[in-house]
């Protein structure tokens, strides 16, 4: 894993009482939820590095790093705050290279590709599910 890795995760589900925001870094973070009345609010520390390690490999190992995408301009400034702009994003940053999925992007992508972001969604939406236990 980079030493500057950078994981955001934010998701909205609308009708169905789930929102989540994932701030992870290289080895501390947050993660903020709210699923059916109930709050979450964990910090990750450097106990939790080997856990960030292995989200960053099951990401790698699916292909995320070799998806063609564009990072948002909004998203390149290191020390401001993301802005959702979509129901379900990812913002990484690895290696120096920034990262950037929307949920809306997937339709827009070859079969292939989206097959990747969507299991991309499938390996985060796995991590944060088992936070909220």
């Amino acid at each position: 894993m980079p030493a500057d890795f950078r994981l955001e995760y934010k998701y909205n589900a609308g009708m169905v009482q789930l929102r989540e925001d994932l701030k992870l870094f290289s080895g501390n973070g947050t993660y903020k939820a709210f699923e059916n009345g109930k709050d979450f609010d964990i910090k990750f520390t450097s106990k939790n590095k080997v856990e960030i390690q292995e989200l960053h490999g099951k990401l790698s190992a699916c292909g995320f790093f070799g998806l063609s995408l564009k990072a948002d301009e909004r998203y390149l400034d290191p020390k401001a705050d993301i802005k959702d702009k979509g129901s379900k994003t990812i913002y990484v940053v690895a290696g120096a290279k920034h990262y950037f999925l929307s949920e809306d992007d997937i339709a827009g992508m070859d079969k292939d590709q989206a097959a990747v972001a969507k299991k991309a969604f499938e390996i985060v939406q796995e991590f944060t599910k088992a936070k909220r236990k």
